[in-house]
């Protein structure tokens, strides 16, 4: 691979490499199974369909679902997007209100 990048490297100015890792096994760039980190939050099943939602809309009345349409004038939708509404808000940062 030290060798496609130097050739990659040295074929053109604007272009620079970036290893992931070397042959010995060594990583260079971190990597993390977001899918598997996502889970313990989301249903992976509520997100089936996602590529032909057009209108996503988040309310804070019905929290852990998200409103979703195709289109403007089809059906809504509802899912239910979080695992449990509790682990999430235990695990997010809290943020101050200003008083400006």
């Amino acid at each position: 691979m030290a060798d496609i990048a130097r050739v990659t490297n040295t074929s053109a100015v604007v272009n620079n490499t970036q290893l992931v890792g070397t042959e010995d096994g060594t990583v260079i760039v971190t990597q993390f199974n977001w899918a598997e980190f996502f889970s313990q939050y989301f249903r992976r099943q509520a997100f089936k369909g996602i590529k032909s939602w057009h209108h996503l809309v988040f309310s804070d009345t019905i929290p852990g679902h998200a409103l979703v349409r195709e289109y403007t004038d089809s059906k809504d939708k509802w899912p239910k997007l979080l695992v449990t509404l509790l682990d999430l808000l235990l695990g997010l940062p809290t943020m101050e209100k200003s008083t400006e």
